[in-house]
């Protein structure tokens, strides 16, 4: 049998005791309230950082299409102005070296100018592809 101080004692350890899981269910409540908004305030600058860089990024992608749309116009320009040039052939002279041994520069006209430093040229008769150092304007020594 249990005696009265012993119940009152045993009263007052279990009575006691919620009172301590409750202080430290409210220290856990409260340490996690105080972490929660400890990475609330990091995610949010974390937010604030990545939309900082994303408009960053949209500004350079906007420079880039102006820098790529001028390029691209003065590129166009660039081959309209190549094709009016090629386009027109121009009268030229073309050195020949006939199957008998004989060299002459006969009139022709220019067709198209290689990378490779050479042409292609129109004689009368057939279109020869030839070095341009074979080629030179009309009435030039």
């Amino acid at each position: 049998m249990i005696t009265r101080v012993q119940f009152q004692q045993r009263k007052e350890f279990l009575g006691s005791r919620p009172l301590t899981i409750k202080r430290k269910q409210t220290d856990l409540e409260d340490d996690a309230n105080e972490e929660c908004s400890n990475n609330s305030e990091g995610l949010l600058e974390k937010y604030s950082k990545v939309v900082d860089d994303l408009q960053m990024m949209k500004d350079k992608c906007s420079k880039l299409e102006t820098e790529n749309s001028e390029l691209r116009r003065q590129l166009t320009e660039h081959c309209s102005k190549s094709k009016e040039n090629s386009s027109k052939e121009k009268e030229i002279e073309a050195f020949w070296r006939f199957e008998d041994g004989r060299e002459e520069w006969l009139p022709a006209k220019l067709i198209r100018k290689y990378a490779n430093g050479e042409c292609s040229v129109q004689y009368s008769d057939e279109v020869s592809r030839v070095r341009s150092s074979w080629v030179r304007e009309v009435g030039q020594m």
